[in-house]
């Protein structure tokens, strides 16, 4: 069974490799971004630039469009990858905007919450964008976004509601809907409650766990030999940014228990599938595996 972080990226697979694939959004942790009081006095306008396919040097280059009317705005751009930076840098200083912006280069999750709820909009324009963490968690923080469509954007973003969407190289629609929100800060922090609403409901983290528990479940049950059941353990419990390690090893002993007398190698944190797996229960271990699950589910806030 083959899972997509969206329909956008689902119908990409299902075109190439002729599947019917499952849907699961990622999700993120609403108990963490969460919404503070905004930044009246600055306006932020927040940019991304720990890649380049973010495009913040697109939203830059629009700019002088802005700057003729008004400047009651700053530009704060997070993240940083080192020759990108410099191109930014470059690029500030030939508009004559230093005034306006602010570099915080790379920032810790605390940071970058603190940020995304005081800021005013995020603006995130990668084209045909897979899925995009960034517009959740800033949706969560109660910060509305802008981002670009075709993509997965679309299916995050309620446009005009939750933020708005243009088309990749729109800097004319771009520019007035950011004048739409410095003219309504009100307004801002009404899209932004919408936003977390819609994350909630749609993006909670917890809620995607337990859909991929149920997929993974379903998985388990349909399969009618503990080699089966080992295959999918290593699916799940070898990918250790699901998991952290106390849990890990927590596994790791149970699995040992009950492969101890077959040919599983467990050294140096090597196992090899068997040709002859002994017989056990084979409901015990569903189940043993299900709790597991349930395990993850329940730590799925915690886990990073």
């Amino acid at each position: 069974q083959v899972i997509c972080n969206s329909k956008f990226s689902a119908l990409s697979i299902s075109k190439k490799y002729d599947v019917d694939p499952i849907v699961i959004h990622p999700g993120t942790d609403t108990k963490f971004f969460i919404p503070s009081e905004k930044n009246f006095d600055e306006k932020p306008i927040m940019l991304m630039a720990n890649m380049k396919t973010p495009r913040a040097d697109f939203f830059l280059k629009s700019i002088p469009k802005l700057i003729k009317k008004r400047e009651d705005f700053k530009i704060w751009i997070v993240g940083s990858d080192k020759e990108y930076r410099k191109d930014l840098e470059k690029l500030v200083n030939k508009l004559g905007i230093n005034h306006l912006t602010t570099f915080f280069g790379i920032v810790s999750d605390s940071e970058l919450h603190e940020l995304y709820s005081k800021a005013m909009v995020l603006i995130h324009l990668q084209k045909l964008h897979p899925f995009g963490l960034i517009f959740i968690e800033s949706m969560s923080s109660g910060t509305p976004v802008i981002g670009c469509k075709p993509g997965a954007t679309e299916e995050i973003i309620s446009d005009g509601e939750t933020g708005f969407l243009i088309n990749e190289n729109d800097s004319t629609k771009l520019i007035e809907y950011v004048e739409k929100i410095l003219d309504d800060p009100n307004g801002s922090v009404l899209m932004g409650t919408k936003g977390r609403e819609r994350v909630q409901k749609n993006f909670e983290l917890s809620l995607q766990f337990e859909k991929i528990r149920k997929v993974i479940q379903s998985h388990i049950k349909s399969k009618k030999s503990i080699s089966d059941l080992w295959i999918v353990y290593n699916m799940l419990f070898k990918n250790k940014k699901m998991n952290n390690r106390e849990l890990m090893s927590q596994i790791s002993i149970l699995v040992k228990n009950y492969f101890e007398n077959s040919s599983y190698n467990f050294e140096s944190g090597k196992t090899k599938i068997p040709l002859a797996v002994p017989t056990y229960n084979h409901e015990e271990v569903i189940e043993t595996i299900d709790s597991l699950l349930r395990t993850m589910v329940t730590m799925g806030s915690k886990v990073k």
